[in-house]
């Protein structure tokens, strides 16, 4: 589902997400854009030396291009151009794709229950019918 979120974005962008230069700098993207995991998660992970030090401060990329250290300083809804009364549906959907804790994050039979995927099929069968592409009732075998 995170991949999916990424490239609804990415979609309506024409430009990666999060184009980091490594996997620290990455990291910097989530927690600028969608916020620092929790403790529990960052306990938890293998890597976590890698990202964090002893004092739980994030190990910044040497190379990033970013600034600011562990702030949700630029969130997805504005790295996002989006009309906020005709879009609201689509950010949500792609901010519970992202959402950092995947055991919080939107699944995929919720995905499809969703309001934005829901009215895009259904937009979908009032302009081409409700039979998809090379749907044929004829050939379907008979019992």
């Amino acid at each position: 589902m995170w991949s999916f979120g990424c490239i609804l974005a990415e979609l309506k962008t024409g430009r990666p997400l999060f184009p980091a230069i490594d996997e620290n700098e990455l990291l910097e993207f989530f927690i600028m854009m969608i916020g620092l995991p929790s403790n529990d998660m960052i306990e938890k992970a293998k890597k976590k030396t890698k990202f964090f030090d002893k004092d739980g401060k994030i190990v910044r990329s040497r190379q990033s291009r970013l600034r600011g250290q562990g702030k949700k300083a630029y969130p997805l809804r504005r790295a996002i151009e989006h009309d906020p009364k005709e879009e609201s549906d689509y950010l949500d959907l792609i901010e519970r794709c992202l959402e950092i804790d995947p055991d919080r994050r939107i699944t995929p039979l919720e995905a499809l229950e969703h309001p934005w995927l829901k009215n895009t099929v259904q937009q979908r069968e009032l302009l081409y019918g409700s039979k998809r592409r090379g749907e044929d009732s004829s050939l379907k075998m008979q019992e």
